[in-house]
């Protein structure tokens, strides 16, 4: 059985890291889906990135999961999804489990506060 440190070791070399310029450019381009993984109260505290989903990594599953009772349509398969947390291993793991459910492309920004200091903007949560 693997422990913590295993999964997370597997989770970061399994999911792309990317610099926010490049989650703006995939956006753009390519109608990625930008999901903050953080909880509520965290985002209630420095806010999120512009135009952000949040789906605390808790909840990433079951809103993932097509078909299933709790499904976001902003969610598809075939849709490039671009995560972030706090320090980029929440958002890593969620990559992750959305890689192990099917999804063709998850990519990890890192932290909240890299999206900050790349100057982009955030509105509240």
């Amino acid at each position: 059985m693997a422990n913590i440190q295993d999964m997370m070791r597997d989770a970061m070399a399994s999911v792309p890291m990317i610099r926010p310029d490049e989650a703006v450019r995939r956006i753009e381009e390519d109608n990625a889906l930008l999901v903050d993984v953080r909880e509520a109260h965290e985002i209630a505290m420095t806010g999120k990135a512009k135009g952000a989903v949040n789906v605390p990594l808790s909840e990433l599953m079951a809103r993932a999961e097509v078909g299933g009772d709790g499904h976001d349509p902003a969610f598809a398969k075939d849709r490039v999804i671009v995560l972030y947390c706090a320090a980029g291993a929440r958002s890593a793991l969620g990559g992750k489990f959305l890689l192990d459910m099917g999804y063709e492309t998850a990519l990890n920004v890192g932290a909240f506060d890299d999206w900050l200091d790349a100057g982009f903007e955030i509105e509240e949560g």
